[in-house]
């Protein structure tokens, strides 16, 4: 059963991936069947390789942003999570919802991400 706990914990642990791009850390947050959608729309990445190297496809350089999530809700092992992602210019900052279905040993099973990219102040 997911709760607010191990939802926050899988948010930092894929904080941890993201901040090192290690396939390791990637893949330590996903089952070896599941899938990361990196677009509500999108097919996805089935399995740990398909997620390594779709993740690395898009890496960001650490440094270049920050995070900040809180969790909404938790229901049975759904974790749905609303973040906001500042890049450094020129790129922007992003409101985000991430679905997360988490197995009972706190991988994710599926993810799914909207993101919307925020208006640039004007100049």
């Amino acid at each position: 059963m997911t709760d607010r706990a191990s939802a926050r914990d899988w948010v930092e642990r894929y904080k941890k991936a993201w901040l090192s791009n290690s396939p390791t850390d990637i893949a330590d947050l996903f089952t070896e069947e599941a899938v990361y959608r990196p677009t509500p729309t999108s097919r996805g990445w089935s399995g740990h390789d398909e997620i390594i190297q779709g993740w690395l496809l898009h890496a960001n350089d650490p440094g270049t942003w920050k995070f900040e999530y809180d969790v909404l809700a938790v229901d049975i092992d759904l974790a749905v999570i609303r973040g906001v992602t500042a890049y450094d210019p020129p790129h922007g900052t992003y409101d985000n919802i991430w679905l997360v279905r988490l197995a009972p040993d706190g991988r994710a099973r599926e993810y799914t991400e909207f993101w919307i990219e925020r208006p640039k102040p004007k100049e």
